[in-house]
Formats: structure tokens, C-alpha cells, sequence
């Protein structure tokens, strides 16, 4: 094992994360922020005074710009303050200390440039409903700053390196049984699944369409035909980055990947079908049914009931492909990663049992 006070200088140069995975670790914690930040005094205010959501958002946008002038510098001087700590914590007698102390910036800096930002959202509301439109000259280029800040200090969160050697061999044990699971996948390029399964999905909506009106319109067809195969793309196109992201995430739970974009697919595939019903009848609104309903079941009908010839042409079948070949490229990156890994810890080792040898010469002197 590894000496835990190995120098500090040689394993920082490993250490820090890039900005897209720093983004990615991010993401999730400063979405549920902002959504309880945003929604939590509005269903207060709502269920209080029966107040209009947007009202209650520009209230307190306008209560926030009268002190912009030194919430904003707050923030921006902790965060680089939280910089300077983390990169002289580089040089730390005790690495394990240092450690400690990069992932307490890391993590407060990202909850701090998170706070920022939600204050810019308020503010934003405010400015783009009122005379004060000026506010976005400061506020554009602060929220970017802070941004930026943000996810620089978030790069420090540290580990030492038989630390990281435990985490990233676990990432690929369980990076290897995602390949396995996507044994059933496309053989064919990208493009053919989203826009056979889109043109699919749009005929079938426009023939039922037609076959529900009482007076049957070729104009109608080719209406519902153009306006199905746009919206089937753009969903097919959200929903196969979506089920890529699912898979080649290597935590061990999938569900808040794919859960969060499901449930908003389907309220507002929800709302559009009962306006299409209520405004126009059955035939617009049963083709939007079918609109909805065939892209769900591209996306999510399971691969292991599909044979080939469906893989090739379904978008389920096509992210897993992409999935896996973007697992197979990270496998190769952390293995090489690995080798570094090891050829550091086993400096670090021969270092110390050479420090050892020289104490122990020096004491018989």
C-alpha cells in the first residue's frame, strides 16, 4: 500500500477533473437546487395568497437587484478565494489534509456558483419584465464569470492515488457489465433508425388522421405527415441522447437519468394531445396519440424482445450501439490512466522504502 503522504505536487498533476466532468458530477445537485430555489417560495406564495407564480418570481428578482451591487462581488471574491486555497493547498506538508481540503472548496464553490446563478435567474425575470432591462449588461457577464469559477474550483476535488486506483477500478468492473448488457444493439449508421422510425411514425399518424374525418383531405395528410415526421424527429433525436446518457452512465442506478426527461416528455405530450382533442377533435387528437405513443415505443420497447432486423431500424437499438462504442473508448482511457496510476504508486513506494533504507543508515552513524 501506497504511503497516504506521498508529495502532494505529483499527484496534483493527476487529480483535477476536466470541466465536462466536473459538469456532469454538477449537474444534478444544481438542477435540484435551482428547481426547489425557483418552485419552493412560488408554492409558498401560491398556497399563502394565492399569488401568480410570475408575480412572485419578478417580486423577488426586484428585491434581488437592490442588492446586485454587493451579493454579486460576494460571491465572485469567495470563489476566488476558495481558488487560491485550493492551489496553495498543493503544497500541504500533510497530502491527506490537502486532499481534504480540495474537495471541501471543490464542493462549496459549486454550491456557491449554483447560489449565483439562481440569484441571475431571479434577476433575469425581473429585467426582462420591467424597465430595468440594463440589469443584463452586469448580470450576463457576472453569471458567466461565476459560472466559469465555479466549475474551475469544482475540478479540485481531490483523491489520493490508491484512492482513485479503488474508484476507477470499480468505474470499469462496472463500466464492463454495461457492455455486456448491450449485446443486442444496431449494426447500421446513426441516421437510419431516427429517420425510418420518424417517417414510420408520421404516415401511420397521418393515415389515421385522414381515416377519422368525415371529409377526407389529401391537404390534411400531407399536414399532419409534415408536422408528425418534425416532431418525431426532434423526439426521436432528444430521446436517443437521453437513452445514451442512461447507458453509459456507470453509477449504480440509472433511473434519475432517463426519469426526469420521461416525466417532462410526458406532460407535455400529455397537455398537446387534450388541446388537439379539445380544439379539433379525434382525428387531430388520435394522431397525436400516435405521434406520442410511437415514439415512446421506438425509444423504450425492450432490446432483448427485438430481433436484428428491428434493432437496426428502432432508436433503442441505436443508442445502445453508440453507448457502446463510447464505453469501449472510455475503457481504453481509464486502462492507460490505470497504468499511470500504478507506475505512480509504485514510485511513491520504492521513494519511501528508499527514504527508509538512508533513515536507517543514518541512525546506525
Amino acid at each position: 500500500m501506497a504511503n497516504q503522504q506521498s508529495a502532494p505536487a505529483k499527484r496534483f498533476l493527476v487529480e483535477p477533473l476536466s470541466y465536462r466532468q466536473t459538469a456532469l458530477f454538477a449537474a444534478a445537485p444544481a438542477v435540484t437546487l435551482m428547481v426547489i430555489g425557483l418552485g419552493l417560495p412560488v408554492l409558498i406564495k401560491l398556497n399563502l395568497d394565492q399569488q401568480n407564480p410570475l408575480v412572485t418570481l419578478v417580486e423577488g428578482g426586484k428585491t434581488l437587484a437592490a442588492h446586485l451591487g454587493w451579493v454579486i462581488p460576494v460571491i465572485i471574491a469567495a470563489l476566488l478565494g476558495f481558488l487560491a486555497a485550493a492551489l496553495a493547498g498543493n503544497g500541504h506538508s500533510d497530502a491527506v489534509e490537502a486532499d481534504r481540503l480540495r474537495r471541501v472548496l471543490g464542493g462549496t464553490g459549486l454550491l456557491l456558483g449554483t447560489a449565483g446563478v439562481l440569484i441571475a435567474v431571479y434577476v433575469g425575470i425581473y429585467a426582462a419584465t420591467s424597465p430595468d432591462w440594463a440589469l443584463f449588461l452586469a448580470l450576463v457577464p457576472a453569471t458567466v464569470l461565476i459560472g466559469f469559477l465555479a466549475l474551475f474550483i469544482g475540478r479540485y476535488v481531490a483523491f489520493s492515488d490508491d484512492e482513485q486506483l479503488i474508484e476507477l477500478d470499480a468505474s470499469m468492473l462496472l463500466r464492463k457489465e454495461r457492455m455486456s448488457t448491450l449485446g443486442e444493439r444496431s449494426l447500421r449508421p446513426w441516421w437510419v433508425a431516427i429517420l425510418t422510425s420518424a417517417i414510420a411514425i408520421a404516415l401511420t399518424a397521418a393515415g389515421v388522421a385522414v381515416s377519422l374525418r368525415t371529409e377526407k383531405s389529401l391537404d390534411i395528410f400531407f399536414i399532419v405527415l409534415i408536422l408528425g415526421f418534425a416532431a418525431s424527429l426532434v423526439v426521436l433525436l432528444f430521446g436517443w441522447l437521453v437513452l445514451v446518457t442512461t447507458y453509459i452512465d456507470t453509477t449504480k442506478s440509472q433511473f434519475m437519468t432517463w426519469a426526469p426527461a420521461l416525466g417532462v416528455y410526458l406532460t407535455i405530450a400529455a397537455l398537446i394531445v387534450n388541446v388537439m382533442f379539445v380544439n379539433h377533435g379525434l382525428w387531430a387528437g388520435f394522431g397525436s396519440l400516435l405521434i406520442g405513443g410511437g415514439c415512446l415505443f421506438v425509444l423504450l420497447f425492450p432490446r432483448k424482445q427485438q430481433g436484428q432486423w428491428l434493432l437496426n431500424r428502432s432508436v433503442n437499438g441505436l443508442a445502445a450501439a453508440s453507448a457502446y462504442k463510447r464505453l469501449v473508448d472510455q475503457q481504453a482511457t481509464d486502462s492507460a490512466r490505470r497504468d499511470t496510476l500504478l507506475l505512480s504508486i509504485a514510485d511513491e513506494a520504492s521513494a519511501n522504502w528508499l527514504k527508509r533504507k538512508l533513515a536507517a543508515l543514518l541512525s546506525l552513524a
